[in-house]
């Protein structure tokens, strides 16, 4: 039985997370685990490194032609990739 003064583990986890950095830099980590998933296999491959900061998520992709194409679903990405943070980490999408 949970006593309402008591909290689970999970949720002390969780509370100093989101009281420290730790938590941008772990949303970053599944970020690039996810990736993947997010954008499919075939940018995946093509992509050399992700970073997020300061609302700005840098992709660096390793195709010239893939790289023009995705500037044309820029908006679609940044949705989804906020999506799956599940909150509005990403304002902008660069791409190098």
């Amino acid at each position: 039985m949970k006593r309402s003064n008591q909290q689970s583990l999970k949720e002390v986890i969780e509370q100093m997370l989101q009281s420290s950095r730790l938590s941008n830099g772990l949303k970053e980590y599944n970020l690039k685990g996810a990736w993947q998933e997010i954008v499919g296999d075939h940018i995946a491959k093509h992509t050399t490194s992700i970073e997020l900061k300061n609302k700005y998520l840098y992709v660096e992709i390793d195709s010239s032609v893939l790289r023009n194409e995705l500037s044309y679903g820029k908006s679609l990405i940044i949705k989804k990739v906020n999506d799956f943070l599940g909150e509005e980490k990403v304002e902008k999408l660069v791409l190098k």
